[in-house]
């Protein structure tokens, strides 16, 4: 009875602290930062492209993707400016609170590890300048996320967020149904201000976590439900079936993380294990039923070509097992070792198709056990905050992960060095342990007020 106790005096201490002066009542967008950072989070949740710099037919799997493949084009002198412009902006942001990111740093090391290993690939990179480059981009990035945890409460992260959402989401419905030379991919699926249908999909499932776990107040309560139901509709114009899946499942998660708020922390572990048995059955038949399954959606057993991709990719891999062929060395279109899987496949690729895949062809399976490590250490910390009553970034959190580690199975480029995905990565496992550790010291707080108080009264009454 007395853990319990403490870890309801944890929360609701957390909770006092997370909306001291009032920072949760009070919206993040009354002040000027965070219109300013909208702007590289833009540009982020991007990757650095968008429709109207590609032709329509020009998406992965269009015939003048393959010309575009084939020719090497180099990126835009326009973007290269942009790129540079969000750079500063993020580097100047990170400044700002230097010594306090370093810490943080510091105290995540397996996040820091995973992004400094892409930077010392450098060494042996079959591409050494293009490595470098890309893995500045990608430490500076994982910087700034540390910067994002730093700046604002997580509930002002989730707030910004969703205003990038119904910004994307917007534009990008305005887009697909005025400009369709634009706004529609191959066989007029939906992409919006991306230059990808899956592009669109997979941002508009990594900013539901924030939507529906933000602890909206007055005037603001009325915003979520539009953008929620609007990003669904996003979603299935997409036609991106693994969007569709993926997002199902998680809806189901996020239903049962909030009843697991109201249940004690002895009957979690119950449901934790029926859960994790429950999934594991349904995983099995679906794996069973593998090929039925795939033609009810339309798709092919082999995934679009993708068991082909792997095969060919991992043979290649297999040159250079322990290390990768550096950061970003790997798929360069028609040079280097990926054009040994154009080749083979006659696939015009610049990724593998599954995140961990390309995690390993970079950075070898020191890379992708460092990964192993951040994802099995923000788990170990989900589990010790499951207590009743947390706090909702818990959700956001975890359902962010839940989601990342889902996409990555058929989407590759997670580590992306100009990529919001990886960053909300970054952010979802650093939250994650703050959140435990916040909740570790209040729990610890209590019991010792607990113990201390009972104590002095037996002492007085002695002395009596």
């Amino acid at each position: 009875m007395p853990v319990l106790f403490a870890h309801d005096s944890a929360v609701q201490l957390y909770r006092a602290e997370a909306s001291e002066g009032g920072r949760i009542q009070n919206g993040v967008f009354l002040r000027v930062l965070p219109w300013i950072l909208l702007v590289p989070l833009l540009y982020l949740i991007l990757e650095g492209a968008t429709s109207f710099l590609v032709p329509g037919k020009a998406g992965y799997g269009g015939l003048e993707q393959d010309a575009v493949f084939l020719q090497g084009e180099s990126v835009p002198l326009a973007m290269r400016l942009v790129t540079a412009a969000v750079w500063m902006i993020c580097a100047f942001a990170v400044l700002t609170r230097f010594r306090a990111i370093i810490m943080l740093a510091w105290e995540m090391k397996g996040v820091s590890a995973l992004s400094l290993l892409t930077l010392i690939s450098s060494i042996w990179s079959a591409e050494p300048a293009l490595t470098f480059l890309k893995s500045l981009l990608l430490v500076s990035g994982t910087l700034f996320a540390f910067y994002f945890c730093e700046k604002f409460t997580p509930n002002e992260q989730m707030e910004i967020l969703l205003i990038l959402g119904a910004v994307v989401l917007v534009a990008s419905v305005i887009v697909s149904l005025t400009m369709p030379q634009i706004g529609l991919d191959i066989e007029g699926a939906w992409r919006g201000i991306f230059n990808h249908k899956n592009k669109l999909g997979r941002a508009t499932m990594l900013l539901l976590p924030p939507i529906l776990s933000w602890r909206a107040s007055g005037a603001m309560r009325i915003v979520r439900l539009p953008v929620f139901l609007l990003a669904l509709l996003v979603i299935f114009e997409t036609q991106s079936r693994t969007a569709w899946i993926i997002t199902i499942v998680y809806l189901g998660f996020h239903v049962m993380l909030r009843a697991s708020s109201r249940i004690p922390k002895r009957d979690l572990v119950t449901l934790s294990l029926f859960a994790g048995g429950s999934g594991a059955f349904m995983l099995y038949l679906f794996l069973s039923n593998f090929s039925a399954i795939t033609h009810i959606l339309g798709k092919d057993p082999t995934m679009s070509g993708r068991t082909e991709i792997w095969r060919a990719a991992i043979s290649s891999g297999l040159k250079q097992p322990m290390l990768g062929f550096g950061f970003g060395a790997f798929w360069r279109g028609v040079q280097g070792e990926s054009l040994n899987v154009f080749l083979t496949t006659g696939f015009a690729l610049w990724q593998g198709h599954n995140a961990y895949l390309d995690i390993w062809l970079d950075l070898g399976f020191v890379g992708l056990g460092l990964f192993a490590i951040t994802f099995f250490a923000a788990c170990r910390d989900a589990y010790l905050c499951l207590v009743p009553n947390r706090p909702r970034e818990f959700d956001w959190y975890l359902g962010t992960i839940f989601i990342t580690v889902c996409l990555g199975m058929t989407q590759g480029q997670l580590m992306y060095p100009n990529s919001l995905a990886v960053l909300l990565y970054f952010i979802s496992c650093t939250g994650i342990r703050r959140l435990r550790l916040q909740l570790n010291r209040e729990m610890d707080a209590s019991l010792a007020r607990n113990i201390y108080i009972p104590a002095q009264e037996d002492i007085a009454r002695g002395f009596a």
